[in-house]
């Protein structure tokens, strides 16, 4: 996959999509610097691009680099349609920051929300860092019965703590992965 990216970005080096779509395979073979450098290079070209801001916010989250995330994610929230997507960004780095109190706070209005503020990933993912397995692991087997997550999201850096999990791993096997 990461040769056919690579192709795409020398075939046509200017578009944000192609430098996007190289970065997130590097990001899932857990290459951030380099991921870092294709969302940099494609917001280069089209600053709100939205989908390699949000990307660097979580390469950089994955370095600890956590500052450096919410800066991105806080370009986002601009640039968005919807400024409420950004919302379960700032849950998991608020987890990872240590903030308990702020990502319980952002998840509980996510968790009301009827709009488009509900990122299951996100949201797994913040459970996840807040060390809420059970609630992580709920939330990700609704989503695998609901189809609403795609199978890449068990090679997401994010879930990391629930790898160790038996529920997690029965997950991975029913969904076809192992």
């Amino acid at each position: 996959m990461l040769t056919e990216a690579h192709r795409a970005v020398e075939l046509d080096p200017l578009s944000p999509s192609c430098l996007s779509d190289e970065g997130r395979i590097l990001y899932r073979a857990r290459q951030y610097e380099r991921a870092i450098a294709d969302y940099k290079r494609a917001l280069e070209i089209e600053p709100a691009y939205l989908p390699a801001l949000s990307r660097i916010a979580e390469a950089y989250e994955q370095e600890g680099r956590l500052d450096d995330a919410l800066a991105y994610v806080r370009q986002y929230q601009k640039q968005a349609f919807n400024p409420r997507l950004a919302l379960a960004y700032f849950a998991r780095i608020y987890a990872d920051m240590g903030k308990r109190h702020e990502a319980m706070r952002v998840l509980k209005e996510i968790d009301t929300a009827r709009d488009l503020a509900r990122n299951e990933r996100k949201m797994i993912s913040a459970y996840a860092a807040l060390g809420g397995r059970d609630r992580a692991l709920t939330l990700l087997d609704r989503a695998v019965k609901e189809r609403s997550v795609l199978p890449f999201i068990f090679v997401d850096p994010q879930l990391d703590p629930l790898r160790s999990d038996p529920r997690y791993n029965e997950l991975v096997h029913r969904v076809g992965l192992r």
